[in-house]
């Protein structure tokens, strides 16, 4: 009988320890893929969460040299299986048998498969995209804002990444998030949070991976309008991107009653400009596409009424700057520094849309509607100041959402 009981023990030895190395191969897919979907929380490409989940699995115990790592982001299978938010790894390991080789030909394979998920998340209405940037979102001078159902985000990591000083300016917004720190006075109201939360993740760019409009057309005169009489501007270009278009080199200026009909404007280098009386109006669908580095310069007592497509290529985009738009161009006014864009229109301005500036400094000293308003405001830092009464309302209205402090949770 001895054999046969020392067989037994053999065995129930090494299908425990092929249980226990199955559990640890499993943990050791669950941290990998939570660490991954972080990596995709925090606007990552694929090739870096590939090389952080390695990094993960390796200081977690998995051997690469007896194992495979393989990363999907969608997942290829599974009831995620196509959601850009979820990220798949499946861990494998070859080990040679003990005892049953004695029984078994072949070693041991092991296979692990975890699923993350980013979800939840607060709708925000403001986001500063810097990382480093000291006041990346600030509220100054005599401002009084307000944010209707969103909260401001700030992505930057400086102990002031939301700063709030000023004994005359006052903010009420449902609650503001960063990934730094917040200096702020009594006169910030927030309506879903006691105090801004500090040491959040980094806001998702919502717009990151939207293709941008190719440069396109033969310039036209960017000089529009003349006071007291009234304009219509056409985009009469047939865009590669199926839109109509129209290009504007070395700025545009406006002035007068001008009305902008549907369409992509490409302006290409300069400055946008609205003369203080000028009345301008593109409520069927307008995007204004910024290269070259150009800037938008609104001044103070114009009335501005511009909303975005609700659907297609540049679909809730109403001011769109290009990734690449940088401060080396100069000329026709242009002296090179940092690119910053001004909307200066008051209560007199309503903006429906995203502006969405990722590699410049936004001023925004204005209004929308209250009542119906979709207003996105996202820059490389974002400056408050006037009085600005924004609402998030962005159903139907073409935009993407943008969420704030989004957590991650092994799903599968």
């Amino acid at each position: 009988m001895s054999p046969l009981v020392m067989g037994g023990l053999g065995l129930g030895v090494e299908t425990g320890h092929w249980y226990q190395k199955q559990r640890q191969l499993q943990h050791i897919a669950d941290l990998t893929s939570h660490a991954a979907a972080s990596r995709l929380r925090a606007g990552d490409d694929g090739s870096s969460m590939y090389v952080d989940a390695l990094s993960i699995a390796k200081g977690s115990g998995f051997s690469y040299d007896i194992g495979e790592i393989t990363m999907y982001s969608p997942p290829r299978s599974g009831p995620n299986a196509g959601n850009a938010d979820a990220v798949e790894v499946i861990l494998s390991e070859t080990r040679p048998r003990w005892f049953t080789a004695f029984f078994m030909d072949g070693d041991v394979e092991l296979t692990a498969r975890s699923v993350s998920l980013i979800e939840g998340g607060s709708p925000a209405c403001i986001l500063a995209l810097s990382e480093t940037a000291s006041g990346a979102v600030t509220v100054t001078g005599s401002t009084d804002v307000g944010l209707t159902n969103c909260v401001v985000s700030s992505n930057s990591a400086a102990q002031d990444a939301f700063s709030m000083e000023s004994g005359a300016s006052y903010m009420t917004t449902d609650c503001v998030h960063t990934v730094g720190g917040a200096t702020y006075t009594a006169n910030l109201t927030l309506n879903d949070c006691t105090e801004p939360k500090t040491l959040q993740p980094k806001t998702r760019d919502p717009y990151a991976d939207r293709t941008e409009p190719t440069v396109w057309g033969t310039c036209s005169n960017g000089r529009v309008g003349h006071p007291q009489s009234s304009t219509t501007v056409s985009a009469t270009d047939n865009h590669p991107n199926g839109m109509s278009s129209k290009r504007f080199c070395n700025g545009l200026s406006l002035q007068g009653d001008v009305t902008f009909e549907p369409g992509l404007y490409i302006i290409d280098g300069g400055t946008f400009s609205i003369n203080a009386q000028a009345n301008i109006t593109g409520l069927d669908g307008v995007t204004f596409f910024l290269t070259n580095g150009a800037e938008v310069q609104y001044n103070g007592g114009a009335t501005v009424n511009l909303a975005a497509p609700t659907s297609g290529p540049t679909s809730g985009m109403l001011f769109w700057e290009s990734r690449d738009s940088t401060s080396s161009y100069s000329g026709c006014g242009h002296s090179g520094g940092s690119i910053s864009h001004k909307f200066n229109g008051g209560s007199s301005m309503s903006l429906q849309g995203a502006l969405y500036m990722p590699v410049s400094d936004v001023t925004f000293n204005g209004g929308s509607d209250a009542q119906n308003g979709c207003t996105q405001i996202v820059g490389n830092t974002v400056r408050l100041s006037g009085s600005s009464n924004l609402a998030v309302s962005c159903e139907n209205k073409g935009t993407d959402e943008i969420l704030s402090s989004e957590v991650v949770a092994v799903v599968e």
